[in-house]
């Protein structure tokens, strides 16, 4: 297995940074593009796999944070013999990082890789929680490492090839602007977490592998009610360590985001025309057309029969 490592620190010259690439990989068409934009350092790693890639990146403790897009299928864990042992994400995902811990990605051979990792010192996140003191006081007690994921927005994967673009000078402004957006979208995103006191912590890949694992097996059987002796099936531990790595991990609890996904698949399906409420109702699960069209309501503000297109 290759294995690319990234250093997590800042580079005025961004030539100068520590991204070390096997030979193997820096003869053929991959992609590396190093951008420097004021004080945030931007890495994009692009290309076709000859095989497995191993992804590091380093631990910093200097005070800096670091956005990693990941834009191409991934694993938490090396694939084992059986391909079948650790679950393929074909999500685009993006994490938030205080760089504390050694982060690890895994990429399969014959699979394209498309990566990018924007690091940054940590005086910018705190220009944005410095009236926040809720949150402030919980960054100043959380020494040790953390993640929080994210799905990528379209939006943000276009500010991302902006970056990287080479335009005219008057263009950096916006790129410059386009930075702090993306910082304060996360913000955001982490004053809500707070709030709902599932602050992201550190856990090791294997954990995060596996909460993934019972997130997919949410989506594939949406059809009925995952019970908790199923979910513990999928993630070999216990349902009251899963729920609390679930809530950390995305922000919700395993039952928030089960009715989420499967509400999201309703709307989409009612406005296609393919299926009618009561299709939606017991196709999805829900107990009764009633229990569904309520939840459906407070979701988006709408009856869900309003949304159907007849077919």
């Amino acid at each position: 297995m290759e294995e690319i490592r990234l250093k997590t620190s800042f580079y005025e010259d961004i030539a100068s940074q520590n991204l070390i690439i096997p030979e193997s990989l820096s003869e053929t068409n991959f992609q590396v593009v190093l951008k420097n934009i004021d004080s945030f350092n931007i890495i994009s790693i692009k290309g076709r796999l000859q095989s497995h890639v191993k992804f590091v990146k380093e631990s910093n403790r200097e005070g800096f944070f670091s956005f990693v897009y990941i834009q191409s299928s991934f694993r938490f864990l090396p694939q084992r013999n059986n391909p079948n042992d650790y679950q393929h994400s074909e999500e685009q995902w993006s994490y938030f990082s205080n760089c504390q811990e050694e982060e690890y990605l895994y990429f399969d051979e014959d699979k394209e890789l498309a990566l990018t990792v924007i690091t940054f010192p940590s005086i910018h996140m705190l220009r944005y929680i410095h009236e926040n003191q809720t949150l402030r006081n919980t960054f100043e007690e959380v020494r040790d490492g953390f993640l929080m994921f994210k799905k990528n927005e379209q939006d943000t994967v276009a500010k991302l090839s902006s970056f990287l673009e080479n335009k005219e000078a008057c263009d950096v402004f916006k790129k410059y602007s386009d930075l702090y957006l993306l910082i304060y979208d996360f913000v955001s995103f982490l004053v809500e977490r707070v709030e709902n006191k599932c602050f992201p912590k550190y856990y090791s890949s294997n954990d995060i592998d596996k909460t993934f694992r019972v997130k997919k097996y949410l989506e594939q059987n949406y059809e009925s009610k995952s019970e908790p002796h199923d979910l513990e099936k999928v993630a070999g531990f216990g349902y009251s360590k899963l729920r609390k790595l679930f809530k950390e991990t995305f922000g919700v609890t395993v039952l928030q985001y089960a009715n989420d996904y499967k509400l999201q698949l309703a709307y989409t399906w009612l406005q296609e025309g393919k299926h009618n409420v009561s299709d939606c109702t017991y196709g999805l699960g829900f107990i009764s057309v009633t229990h569904f069209g309520r939840m459906f309501k407070e979701k988006f503000g709408i009856q869900p029969s309003k949304v159907y297109k007849f077919g």
